[in-house]
Formats: C-alpha cells, sequence, structure tokens
C-alpha cells in the first residue's frame, strides 16, 4: 500500500469522516450565508488573533521564506525583516478605517461601496480567478502526493 502504514490511513480516514460529520450536524444550524460568513459575532479577541496568525504563518509560507533565504541568500532574509511593516500599514490605514464597511461580508460588497457596480464585477472576476488557480494548485499538490505515498 505504498509508502503509509495501514494504521495511518485508517488515522487519516477516521479525522476525515470525523470532520465531514461535525460539518454536516453544524451545517443544520446555519440559515443565511451571513450566519455562515461570521457566524453570530460572539468571538473571544484571542480566537480572532488565532485565526489571523494561523493564516498569516501558514506552512507554506515558512518553507517558502526559508526556500528564499536558501536560494537567495541574506539578502532576501534581510528584506524579510521589513514585511513586518505591512501589519503596521494594516493598523493605520485599513484597520482604522473598518468601520464604513459595516454589514460587508464579501471584498465585493466593500469594492461595491467604494466604486458602485464596476468595482464589484471586477473583484469579484479577479477572486473568482484567483480561486481557480488555488484550485487547480491544490489538486495537483494533492495529485503528487497520493502519487507518492500510493504509487
Amino acid at each position: 500500500m505504498g509508502k503509509l502504514h495501514i494504521t495511518d490511513i485508517y488515522i487519516v480516514g477516521i479525522y476525515l469522516l470525523l470532520c465531514l460529520a461535525i460539518g454536516l450536524y453544524k451545517s443544520t444550524k446555519i440559515k443565511t450565508i451571513k450566519e455562515y460568513a461570521i457566524g453570530n459575532r460572539n468571538f473571544a479577541t484571542f480566537t480572532i488573533i488565532a485565526t489571523i496568525f494561523a493564516t498569516y504563518v501558514s506552512a507554506g509560507c515558512t518553507v517558502g521564506k526559508v526556500e528564499g533565504i536558501y536560494n537567495s541568500g541574506a539578502l532576501y532574509g534581510l528584506a524579510l525583516l521589513f514585511t513586518s511593516f505591512n501589519w503596521l500599514l494594516v493598523k493605520n490605514i485599513y484597520a482604522k478605517n473598518i468601520g464604513q464597511f459595516k454589514g460587508c461580508i464579501t471584498m465585493s460588497e466593500i469594492m461595491q461601496k467604494l466604486y458602485g457596480n464596476y468595482g464589484s464585477y471586477i473583484t469579484s472576476f479577479i477572486l473568482i480567478s484567483k480561486c481557480i488557480g488555488a484550485i487547480a494548485v491544490s489538486v495537483t499538490a494533492v495529485g503528487l502526493l497520493f502519487n507518492y505515498f500510493f504509487v
């Protein structure tokens, strides 16, 4: 069975079935798309910070940066030190103006408020294209993993 032991396959299979069961159970409690996107807005500050941190510091991000330093040298590492200024820009420019987007749950709704319907259409097209690309990359990666482990 490739490079995986049968126990590993059972563990992964049970985990995926458990995720599916929890998702199907919880899906019965969600009535609108707004509830799905933002829940009941009763999130603890720690939960929001942990979510942002987990999104920003992913395995692909950290491995990719290590690879960049390995391939490009110390100059790449030095440039990475300045990426923390991005958080200051977000805090000073975007975060303090977030109130004007109350009620928006998608980027297209924000662009519609700022630029009208054309802004919404262009943003939707770009985001759909990005998602199609991300799905294609993910399917390719999963295919390579399956090939490695099961063939």
